[in-house]
């Protein structure tokens, strides 16, 4: 039944994807093709598979990572290398989900893209801006911390990337960059400390 109601309203919402023609062999062959793409879509979402934003592989190469850090308009900005290019300065927002890159930069690493999208990115600050497409990261470092195969959504070019901290920036870092480490943001020393761990559980 519930396969018939699945049918029922596929048929409404794409007309062409059950044919007209009134044969056994057509009708198995669509409901067939139904059934299979209902266990697909049931196996993504029952899978729990990572968020493709989050890195699938991260090194620190070292127990502590600590990597100097600069403030603009009381902005913390950092380093990073992508691909073995750089350095790119990257506005550090750990109220995004993950790493947002700009056009001319996704433009000139020649970042392959995934997917086609519209949509509205939001900062930590609460600011949107928008993202016309996703990309694909190989390989992010900061210092000698290395982030592995993620996706980034692609800044418009329309959008004043720099304009809150006064200066160039190439990207954003978001907290999911960091779903493996622990981060540390040490403002009156200048610097950020990446280490293995977590936080101890509260009292």
């Amino acid at each position: 039944r519930r396969f018939a109601k699945w049918q029922d309203h596929l048929a409404q919402v794409r007309p062409d994807f059950f044919t007209t023609k009134d044969t056994k062999f057509t009708k198995m062959k669509n409901r067939r093709k139904f059934t299979i793409f209902l266990l697909v879509l049931c196996g993504i979402v029952l899978s729990g598979c990572q968020s493709p934003f989050v890195p699938a592989k991260t090194e620190l190469g070292q127990e502590r990572v600590v990597v100097p850090m600069r403030l603009e308009n009381n902005m913390p900005l950092v380093e990073v290398f992508i691909n073995d290019q750089g350095p790119y300065t990257f506005l550090l927002d750990t109220g995004t989900e993950g790493v947002d890159i700009s056009a001319p930069l996704a433009q000139e690493l020649e970042l392959p893209k995934t997917w086609w999208m519209k949509a509205k990115v939001v900062t930590g600050a609460g600011k949107q801006v928008n993202c016309d497409k996703v990309v694909h990261i190989e390989k992010l470092r900061i210092g000698t911390g290395e982030f592995a195969r993620f996706k980034a959504p692609v800044i418009s070019r329309g959008s004043k990337f720099g304009d809150t901290v006064g200066s160039k920036v190439d990207g954003v870092l978001g907290y999911g960059l960091f779903a493996d480490c622990l981060l540390t943001v040490d403002f009156p020393k200048n610097k950020i400390i990446i280490e293995k761990g977590e936080l101890p559980k509260p009292n």
